[in-house]
């Protein structure tokens, strides 16, 4: 099952028969009301996650690669990145890594992005290594 990651949680009774009634409402497995409850969330605008076209910010900050999710969380929600993420945001930010693209890809802003998207890939492994310098 590529791309599906398997959730264990634990929830009181009332919660769990709760589920079980809106499955049988919606004639849907349990699996299939959790991932309905969580789409359904997620578009619900009080959460900050639409943007002002009425998109989901999930579908601008969604890759499979990881550095590219933190890269894109970076620009759009840096309020949503977790502790280690802020810290290794902080610490790209204080080398100036994007400094220089700055006057040079000012009219695209794909250009731009993709320039420092490459800048971030290329010296990852060194940030990372920063940060868990900092940490000792």
């Amino acid at each position: 099952m590529e791309g599906i990651k398997k959730l264990e949680i634990s929830i009181d009774e009332k919660l769990y028969y709760g589920l079980q009634l809106l499955s049988r409402v919606q004639h849907r497995s349990i699996d299939e009301v959790i991932r309905w409850s969580v789409f359904k969330t997620l578009y619900d605008p009080s959460y900050g996650l639409i943007d002002k076209n009425s998109k989901l910010i999930l579908e601008r900050l969604w890759h499979k690669d990881s550095v590219t999710r933190f890269y894109w969380l970076s620009v759009y929600k840096p309020e949503l990145l977790d502790y280690d993420q802020q810290i290794l945001d902080q610490i790209i930010k204080s080398t100036g890594l994007y400094d220089d693209l700055i006057d040079e890809y000012e009219s695209s802003f794909e250009e731009f992005h993709a320039a420092r998207l490459k800048k971030l890939k290329e010296n990852y492994d060194e940030f990372l290594k920063l940060k868990k310098k900092e940490e000792q």
